[in-house]
Protein backbone atom coordinates (compact mmCIF):
# COMPACT_ATOMS: atom_id res chain seq x y z
CA UNK A 1 0.00 0.00 0.00
CA UNK A 2 1.74 3.52 -0.62
CA UNK A 3 1.10 5.79 2.44
CA UNK A 4 1.41 8.79 0.39
CA UNK A 5 -1.48 9.35 -1.73
CA UNK A 6 -3.67 8.41 1.84
CA UNK A 7 -2.25 11.04 3.53
CA UNK A 8 -2.52 13.63 0.83
CA UNK A 9 -6.25 12.58 -0.41
CA UNK A 10 -7.84 10.84 2.45
CA UNK A 11 -9.03 11.94 5.82
CA UNK A 12 -7.34 12.72 8.60
CA UNK A 13 -8.04 12.20 12.61
CA UNK A 14 -5.73 13.31 15.21
CA UNK A 15 -6.42 9.92 17.62
CA UNK A 16 -3.60 11.06 20.68
CA UNK A 17 -3.06 14.80 20.70
CA UNK A 18 1.21 15.84 21.14
CA UNK A 19 1.85 16.83 24.60
CA UNK A 20 -1.31 15.07 26.13
CA UNK A 21 0.04 12.20 26.91
CA UNK A 22 2.98 9.50 26.43
CA UNK A 23 1.92 8.70 23.07
CA UNK A 24 0.46 10.74 19.67
CA UNK A 25 -1.80 9.01 17.16
CA UNK A 26 -2.97 9.90 13.85
CA UNK A 27 -4.91 7.86 11.02
CA UNK A 28 -5.65 8.94 8.01
CA UNK A 29 -8.18 7.26 5.90
CA UNK A 30 -9.05 6.94 2.12
CA UNK A 31 -12.34 8.92 1.04
CA UNK A 32 -13.87 5.42 0.55
CA UNK A 33 -13.33 3.69 3.61
CA UNK A 34 -11.48 0.65 2.17
CA UNK A 35 -7.46 1.18 3.33
CA UNK A 36 -6.31 3.43 6.71
CA UNK A 37 -2.95 4.07 8.06
CA UNK A 38 -2.25 4.46 11.84
CA UNK A 39 0.59 5.70 12.59
CA UNK A 40 1.65 5.75 16.76
CA UNK A 41 4.88 7.61 18.29
CA UNK A 42 6.29 7.99 21.53
CA UNK A 43 8.70 11.32 21.68
CA UNK A 44 9.83 9.83 24.69
CA UNK A 45 10.32 6.83 26.42
CA UNK A 46 7.34 5.73 28.89
CA UNK A 47 7.16 3.77 32.33
CA UNK A 48 4.02 2.46 33.48
CA UNK A 49 0.57 0.68 32.38
CA UNK A 50 0.26 0.22 28.68
CA UNK A 51 -1.81 2.65 26.73
CA UNK A 52 -5.58 1.41 26.17
CA UNK A 53 -6.03 0.61 22.66
CA UNK A 54 -7.09 3.38 19.94
CA UNK A 55 -10.15 4.26 18.99
CA UNK A 56 -10.27 4.36 15.15
CA UNK A 57 -12.31 6.65 13.10
CA UNK A 58 -13.71 7.28 9.48
CA UNK A 59 -14.29 2.72 9.27
CA UNK A 60 -17.79 1.13 7.83
CA UNK A 61 -18.86 -0.63 11.08
CA UNK A 62 -20.05 -3.35 8.81
CA UNK A 63 -17.10 -4.30 7.16
CA UNK A 64 -13.65 -6.43 7.81
CA UNK A 65 -10.30 -5.17 8.49
CA UNK A 66 -6.81 -7.01 8.19
CA UNK A 67 -3.17 -5.54 8.94
CA UNK A 68 -1.75 -5.98 5.95
CA UNK A 69 1.68 -6.84 7.85
CA UNK A 70 0.15 -9.33 10.50
CA UNK A 71 -2.57 -10.35 8.69
CA UNK A 72 -5.27 -9.80 11.55
CA UNK A 73 -8.70 -9.31 11.12
CA UNK A 74 -11.21 -6.92 13.31
CA UNK A 75 -14.46 -5.56 12.64
CA UNK A 76 -15.08 -2.02 11.60
CA UNK A 77 -17.41 -1.61 14.65
CA UNK A 78 -14.41 -3.12 17.13
CA UNK A 79 -11.85 -0.98 15.79
CA UNK A 80 -14.57 2.42 16.57
CA UNK A 81 -15.61 1.15 19.52
CA UNK A 82 -12.95 -1.12 21.59
CA UNK A 83 -10.47 0.19 19.23
CA UNK A 84 -6.81 -1.24 17.96
CA UNK A 85 -4.15 -2.45 20.47
CA UNK A 86 -1.16 -0.57 20.18
CA UNK A 87 1.19 -2.51 18.28
CA UNK A 88 4.73 -2.99 20.59
CA UNK A 89 6.68 0.04 20.42
CA UNK A 90 10.73 -0.69 20.59
CA UNK A 91 12.56 0.67 23.64
CA UNK A 92 13.89 4.05 23.91
CA UNK A 93 12.80 7.44 22.46
CA UNK A 94 11.22 8.67 19.61
CA UNK A 95 10.18 5.14 18.98
CA UNK A 96 7.16 4.36 16.56
CA UNK A 97 5.18 1.86 14.92
CA UNK A 98 3.02 1.94 11.25
CA UNK A 99 -0.39 -0.18 10.77
CA UNK A 100 -2.01 -0.35 7.52
CA UNK A 101 -5.03 -1.63 7.13
CA UNK A 102 -7.32 -2.61 4.35
CA UNK A 103 -11.24 -3.90 3.83
CA UNK A 104 -11.54 -7.17 2.95
CA UNK A 105 -15.24 -7.39 3.32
Amino acid sequence: MLIRPLVRHGHQYRLLAPGEGALTAVQYVDPDADRTVVLVWRPSAFFGPAHPPLRLRGLDPGARYRDEDTGAEWSGATLAGFGLTIPGLPDGDCASALVRLRRVV
